[in-house]
Parts: C-alpha cells; sequence; structure tokens
C-alpha cells in the first residue's frame, strides 16, 4: 500500500490493527478526500518516509502508540533525527489511558494531537485544522498552541 499521493499533503495511518486500518482510513477518506497511505507497523511507515520525503511534500500521521516491533514513541524519535522532520504532523490515536503518555505528547513539537480510538470525525478535522495551524507558523504566520487532552 505505498505509493505517494500526488497532493502536496500525503496522510498516513501506523497502526497494526486492521480494523481500526480500515475505519480509520475510511472516515479519513470521506472527511478530506485524500485516500491514506496505511502501515501495519513503524518500521514500515519509516521506510515509506525515507523513499518519498522531499522538502515540498507534508506528511500528516495517524499514529498508534502501541504496536508490536517499535512502538509509536520510537517512531517519533527517530523521525526527530531524519531530514523530513520539519515535514511532519503526528496525530497520536491511541488507546492508551495513562496521563503520562498524554504529558510526553505535549512534549513533542510534531505532535498535534492525542485522541483515543476509535478516531472520530471531529478528530479528523482538528488534525486537519491543527495541521494548517503548524504549517502557518513554520512559514512565519504565527504561533500555534497546541490541543493536546
Amino acid at each position: 500500500m505505498s505509493r505517494i499521493n500526488e497532493n502536496i499533503l500525503n496522510i498516513m495511518i501506523v497502526e497494526d490493527d486492521r480494523i481500526f486500518v480500515k475505519l480509520h482510513a475510511h472516515l479519513i477518506q470521506r472527511e478530506t478526500n485524500i485516500e491514506p497511505t496505511a502501515f501495519f507497523g513503524a518500521d514500515e511507515a519509516l521506510e515509506f518516509l525515507n523513499e518519498n520525503s522531499d522538502e515540498d511534500t507534508k506528511f500528516l500521521i495517524f499514529l498508534d502508540l502501541n504496536m508490536p516491533g517499535r512502538n509509536g514513541w520510537e517512531f517519533i524519535e527517530i523521525c526527530r533525527k531524519k531530514p523530513y522532520v520539519n515535514n511532519i504532523s503526528i496525530m497520536i490515536v491511541t488507546s492508551s489511558i495513562y496521563k503520562a503518555d498524554h504529558i510526553l505528547a505535549k512534549s513533542y513539537d510534531e505532535v498535534i494531537g492525542f485522541v483515543s480510538k476509535p478516531l472520530k470525525k471531529e478528530n479528523v478535522w482538528e488534525a486537519m485544522k491543527e495541521f494548517r495551524l503548524q504549517e502557518s507558523v513554520m512559514n512565519g504566520f504565527g504561533t500555534v498552541e497546541k490541543n493536546i487532552g
């Protein structure tokens, strides 16, 4: 399923549960008109980013935290060391109930939100809004205040 979107914005789902992938992909496509690219693990998603990143392509990533192999936090840490770090925005979508995860999420500039599974249309709208705000800030048009629960 790895293909680059012809749009400037590519939406990715990084989630190991196939049911959530189908549910979230359908919702995201319905609400944004952009077909997301799904990955069932962090390594697969990292490989895609390494192969498809350039200075003009932006990625909005809906990321699960708890996955076999590399977890979501490890994914974020690896991304932070890559040249494409300024081209990614991450919405964490998780079943985690730990307050420490919420607090940790706020410490990452790349994380634009933190929501519980399953993803809802309001979460997709919020992710798109936060993505646009983050893009404005990166282009020198203001500041952004994160809305992380």
